[in-house]
């Protein structure tokens, strides 16, 4: 409880959210929580609720009558949740999802991350597919039970509140877990900038950093070097331990190398030199200033009480200020080196990472799985039908479309299955890698479809109903962070092909005309028809 000016603020947090979930129920959490709004309508006072990656909150402001209301309400739905209004709010949430556009934070998340925990903040909602009302009511009672909720409101408490939520347990945190690519590391998107996601450790040097790096890179980019509008630096808790802390500069397509450039330049003179003393100050002078505005209480009791219900002790802005007060510069610059080993760096497709340190993201699948190899049914001389094939056996699948262009998905590691009417299926792996097959495109396809039958577990598989015409860019053979760009050249990828398609030109165009140069031909068109 806190004192503050105005009407009643108030949140309801339970410790549930996205990263709780898998591939194949994604979204249950949301669903949960539009169901436990159905009834509420349009109110004379302000309600609302969201799911973030490690909790679920319900938030009202109003009076003493409006808000012990609202909480009534939301306690009495996630009882017996409106299951009969399930597709009907399922509508709603694909069409919030179609309009949605995932940040580049969302991004670099999936890339450290994959299709578990984290990954799924840029994940398709399934779940808003395949989630049964026995499943919806069965998340309910499970994870929204008053040991697993924390209420802060400011004033004084109403009389006669009293929120009869079920019984339960307090959820643990689920541990962040990245995929095992080398670090730091880099990789294409289709991003209006460059960003730099990095890891680090939770302590009040952390949150500083964040403050500092971020004020740095802004006056680097916008005011000094006119690159950039829009520069920030997030810190997102991942964990009880671990935090995202995610560098982003927009900019002008022509300009975006030098945004890259400058963006590592401030990364590491921070690192090396650390905070000056002036920078601490602001910092401070910040934090107090903020601790003066009434408004602010309400953040202090919504962090309080995350806190708690993470399990670990709030230790107060209070501390928080003597503790920066007593801070030495050069603890903050060593955080920001620790956090650069960790360092993954999105640019988009016009753009490269020259910098040493950072290794590319593969691309594509570096294993293979062996067993049985299945064709095209395609007459053999067909270029196609040479380039792709299909092995299956008990480990996995994989499908080549070309030199050294493989995806392989591991049954054990296999996060979803969707299953269309025309018999095929996307196998998506928790790595993020994805794969679209239809049995029927292959020679002795009732093989495959056997064989996947055999190894998908029906748990992990979703009806999805009518194949979109023509395939969504989900459906199509290719790595997570290149989203299946229909570009034709990839700077990174096919570099090498244009290398030789230019040597093989030169040479036909000499072998049908040895003396391009002479006097009176057209050296271009004759390079032209050697092309052709």
């Amino acid at each position: 409880m806190a004192q503050v000016p105005g009407p009643i603020r108030a949140g309801l947090i339970f410790r549930v959210g996205f990263t709780d979930e898998s591939l194949v129920n994604h979204g249950i959490t949301h669903l949960v929580e539009h169901l436990a709004l159905v009834g509420l309508g349009q109110q004379p006072y302000r309600f609302g609720g969201k799911v973030e990656g490690l909790r679920t909150v319900f938030m009202a402001e109003g009076t003493d009558i409006e808000v012990p209301t609202f909480f009534r309400h939301i306690v009495a739905t996630l009882a017996s949740l409106p299951v009969d209004r399930l597709q009907h709010q399922a509508g709603i949430l694909r069409t919030e999802a179609a309009t949605r556009q995932v940040s580049p934070s969302a991004v670099a998340l999936a890339d450290r991350f994959g299709t578990r925990g984290w990954g799924l903040v840029a994940a398709q909602e399934f779940g808003l597919v395949s989630v049964t009302a026995d499943q919806l009511q069965e998340w309910s009672r499970r994870w929204f039970t008053a040991d697993n909720a924390v209420l802060f409101m400011t004033g004084s408490l109403p009389e006669r509140l009293e929120l009869e939520l079920q019984s339960g347990s307090r959820m643990p945190v689920p541990p962040a877990e990245p995929l095992p690519y080398q670090m730091p590391a880099w990789a294409h998107h289709r991003v209006p900038g460059v960003g730099i996601s990095m890891i680090c450790h939770d302590s009040v040097e952390a949150g500083v950093l964040a403050g500092v790096l971020g004020r740095r890179a802004m006056n680097r980019l916008r005011f000094v070097e006119g690159l950039s509008y829009e520069v920030t630096a997030e810190l997102k808790r991942l964990d009880l331990d671990l935090h995202h802390l995610f560098l982003w500069a927009d900019g002008l397509v022509e300009k975006l190398g030098a945004v890259r450039s400058d963006l590592l330049e401030v990364i590491d003179q921070l690192a090396d030199e650390g905070a000056t003393p002036e920078e601490l100050k602001t910092e401070n002078d910040t934090l107090r200033k903020n601790l003066g505005d009434p408004n602010f209480a309400v953040h202090q009791l919504d962090l309080a009480a995350t806190d708690d219900l993470l399990g670990r002790p709030f230790p107060g802005f209070d501390r928080r200020l003597s503790e920066i007060e007593a801070m030495d510069g050069k603890s903050v610059g060593r955080v920001l080196q620790e956090s650069v080993e960790t360092a993954l760096s999105i640019v988009p497709d016009s753009v490269s990472m020259l910098d040493p340190r950072f290794t590319p993201l593969p691309n594509w699948s570096t294993d293979q799985v062996s067993g049985r190899e299945y064709r095209l049914r395609l007459p053999g001389n067909d270029m196609r039908a040479k380039l792709n094939r299909l092995v299956l056996g008990d480990a996995g699948i994989t499908r080549t479309l070309g030199p050294g262009k493989s995806v392989t998905v591991h049954f054990r590691d296999c996060a979803l299955a969707n299953i269309w009417n025309d018999e095929s299926w996307s196998l998506i792996g928790a790595d993020g890698w994805r794969l679209h097959i239809n049995p029927a495109d292959w020679k002795d396809g009732s093989q495959i479809s056997e064989t996947l039958e055999r190894h998908i577990p029906a748990e992990i598989r979703v009806a999805m109903g009518d194949r979109p015409v023509p395939d969504p860019e989900s459906l199509v053979v290719g790595p997570p962070q290149k989203a299946a760009s229909g570009a034709f050249f990839s700077p990174r990828r096919d570099s090498w092909w244009l290398l030789v398609f230019i040597i093989v030109s030169v040479r036909l165009w000499y072998v049908f005309d040895p003396n391009p140069f002479r006097s009176g031909v057209n050296p271009t068109a004759s390079f032209l028809s050697g092309m052709i």
